[in-house]
């Protein structure tokens, strides 16, 4: 193996020769080629160093004493344990081609006050080297405590990778074995721990980063010495001051160089300088190729009608490309139009005439593009057409006073009702809205003040279209001062109820739409019996007023009453008083009246006096979630009994639907003689038929539905049947 060594010695206290355990060790030679000493204060220690690969620092031992390396970058590295270590480091770009020589500043330690000998050398080998590449080994043991050296070394040609060694100290056997050493500081057996390694590679001047007229260089070889940059066609490069990034030490030979533009349209030379070298960077801007794009790729004129046309000269048989643009036939002739277009490329140079005037399109206006290479144009002859004329002129809305009255439309005549009390108000007012076809015009115009109260001589409005042609319309005005009339009741006005339900929805239509009037307090009223009756929220849908009821008593005289004035038409015209006279049914289910069963729907349900309480019904429950219609439903919490009264004396059997919106309700159908237990084992949307056969000893007789869960939840029943004898559910009613 050949090594070439190198050999300082500070404070002679020894020589100590050391073995690697585990490698190699190389021989001890004299004369290394490859090596030469640097002042580390007025050189390195001045910034002139480029770039750290690594640093190696020990916390412990405070900071380097006389080295001042604050401005270096570093990683760090540990290299300080009893045996023998080595760290490779690569070196970027393959060695010297990149970098002339790598520096070493390296800091040893021992407790000695008398000083250590240190000694380093390079060896070409490559025992550690898998790619065969070159490698450069040093070696370092034996320095004093805070003692720094520099190291200068210029490195071979394809060197790849720097190894750094630290070893504990050894004795030679004499026999080319080594043997480990152990004691303390002044035996043979001194150790040494290496604190610090900080590894600079030194590349000489250099010029990090350039850019010219904003843009960054695309190429920087500082191998070859080489910048390139690429700028627009465009660009003028005959007078450009560059902005530069230079290495920390690197300055320009001439200072000027920094400050002056220069003139690119050729290469152009700038001189850097570390101190020790000095470098040329031969700089070339080059343009990018001239864009010989020149197509309009849209025009558009404000207030045209479709889109934009464009033809090609193949396809139109003319000279030239086309551009059709189709104008409103109204808008007619077209003298001082302005059209907006871009092109393909946005580095055109330009489009004549300009684009930013007023053009006469009684003709062709003829417009060319110029590429940005100057050389290609193309030419366009751009025409606009005048659209065909509308012939729509319909009247198509209409509105006076929103709110207050009916519009109705037949034809060329438009109905319009509103309450007489508003006469008066007609005789000079501006519609409050009308509508016409597109391009159509209407006279006299939607905001002309005109007199409507007058019948006799009705207002008409006429529409003309875009061609010409006219429609003419006749505004005619009804006044309405009739109160609404009552069409329907439940009850009957007429008293012939008289097995109403004890709770359910009472419902009065009228013969046109109504609404509750604002402006007084008013209440329906439900009186007889000994009870006072519950009324729900009175709602309107159209003509139909409804609401709620509960709470009455079975075979009782009511009436039901709702006041004049308490709803009024859209003319203001009030309601008149409504009353309703009716009697409650039998609160026993007949004989007479078997079978009966119900499903429950919310709207029409009227919950039969038998099955009490009726405000365990509720029409809103809607737990059939999977149905489309709305479901009412006697609801049972935990507890809560239904009792069904009826005067038939045998056999009987009630039939029920059950949800409930959890499994574990239980349930019982019976009377007091005997009864079913039952329950919903699982949630079932669709609901659970249950069946239960009773006979009735006594009349009347009551049967009981009861809740039996305690605490899980309520239980719903939108459909019971009761019917003689024993009959399935399935034969007693359909789905």
């Amino acid at each position: 193996m050949k090594t070439h060594f190198l050999y300082w010695k500070t404070l002679v206290v020894g020589l100590f020769v050391v073995a690697s355990v585990g490698a190699q060790t190389p021989d001890v030679q004299t004369g290394n080629p490859y090596t030469s000493i640097a002042d580390w204060n007025t050189t390195y220690n001045a910034g002139a160093y480029n770039e750290v690969i690594f640093s190696n620092t020990s916390a412990s031992e405070g900071s380097r004493e006389g080295c001042d390396v604050s401005s270096s970058k570093s990683t760090t590295i540990q290299l300080n344990s009893s045996d023998t270590q080595w760290l490779d480091v690569n070196v970027p770009s393959g060695g010297s081609s990149t970098f002339d020589r790598v520096v070493f500043m390296v800091v040893g330690n021992s407790s000695s006050t008398t000083g250590w000998d240190h000694q380093v050398w390079a060896s070409e080998s490559v025992p550690f080297d898998v790619s065969s590449a070159k490698k450069i080994d040093f070696h370092f043991y034996g320095y004093k405590s805070g003692f720094c050296t520099p190291i200068d070394l210029t490195m071979p040609t394809g060197t790849k990778s720097i190894r750094i060694y630290r070893r504990v100290k050894s004795t030679d056997n004499g026999d080319g074995t080594y043997t480990l050493g152990s004691g303390d500081n002044t035996g043979s057996g001194q150790t040494m721990n290496f604190h610090y390694f900080d590894v600079y590679l030194i590349t000489g001047p250099k010029i990090i980063d350039f850019s010219v007229a904003g843009i960054t260089a695309d190429i920087i070889d500082h191998s070859a010495k080489t910048i390139h940059v690429t700028v627009p066609f465009a660009q003028d490069i005959t007078s450009l001051l560059p902005t530069f990034t230079l290495a920390v030490g690197t300055s320009f030979v001439d200072p000027l160089d920094e400050t002056t533009a220069k003139n690119f349209t050729s290469p152009v030379t700038y001189k850097v300088t570390d101190g020790n070298k000095t470098f040329d960077y031969i700089v070339t801007v080059d343009k990018i190729p001239a864009d010989t794009n020149c197509n309009i790729k849209t025009l558009i004129i404000d207030g045209q009608v479709g889109n934009t046309e464009f033809k090609s000269k193949a396809v139109s048989g003319g000279a030239l490309d086309s551009i059709i643009v189709t104008m409103p036939y109204s808008s007619y002739p077209y003298t001082a139009l302005k059209p907006v277009m871009t092109t393909e490329s946005a580095l055109v140079s330009g489009i004549s005439p300009d684009t930013s005037l007023v053009q006469n399109f009684s003709s062709p206006i003829l417009y060319t593009v110029t590429a940005e290479d100057i050389t290609k144009t193309k030419t366009y002859a751009v025409k606009v057409l005048r659209a065909a004329a509308s012939t729509e002129k319909e009247l198509l809305y209409f509105s006076l006073l929103p709110g207050k009255e009916t519009v109705v439309f037949n034809k060329d005549t438009i109905r319009v009702t509103v309450a007489l009390s508003e006469k008066t108000n007609l005789t000079s007012i501006v519609p409050d809205s009308i509508r016409i076809s597109d391009l159509a015009t209407i006279s006299p115009l939607k905001t002309a003040a005109l007199d409507f109260q007058d019948a006799a001589n009705p207002v008409q409005y006429t529409v003309t279209s875009e061609g010409g042609s006219d429609s003419i319309y006749t505004i005619k005005l009804y006044y309405d001062d009739l109160a609404p009339v009552l069409t329907s009741s439940k009850p009957a006005v007429d008293g012939s109820d008289t097995l109403f339900s004890l709770a359910g929805v009472m419902k009065f239509g009228f013969n046109e739409l109504i609404k509750k009037n604002e402006t007084g307090t008013y209440n329906i009223t439900i009186t007889g019996g000994t009870m006072p009756a519950t009324i729900g929220t009175v709602t309107v849908v159209d003509s139909l007023l409804k609401f709620n009821f509960s709470g009455l008593e079975s075979l009782t005289e009511y009436t039901v009453t709702i006041p004049v004035g308490m709803f009024i038409d859209l003319y203001g015209n009030p309601s008149p008083e409504v009353k309703a006279t009716f009697k409650t049914a039998d609160a026993v289910l007949h004989e007479a009246d078997l079978d009966y069963h119900t499903a429950m729907d919310a709207d029409n349900f009227e919950v039969p006096a038998f099955i009490s309480p009726a405000t365990a019904y509720v029409a809103s429950a809607d737990v059939k979630a999977s149905s489309k219609y709305q479901y009412g439903a006697y609801v049972l919490a935990p507890g809560d009994t239904l009792t069904i009264t009826t005067d038939y004396v045998g056999q009987v059997t009630v039939n029920a639907i059950f949800y409930a919106l959890g499994a574990g309700r239980s349930y019982t159908i019976g009377n007091s003689a005997s009864f079913y237990t039952g329950m919903l084992q699982v949630y079932d949307n669709n609901g659970a038929y249950f069946s239960n056969t009773i006979t009735t000893t006594t009349s009347p007789s009551d049967i009981y539905i009861t809740n039996l869960s305690t605490s899980v939840g309520n239980l719903y029943i939108p459909f019971i049947s009761i019917v003689k004898g024993s009959t399935p559910l399935n034969e007693s009613c359909e789905e």
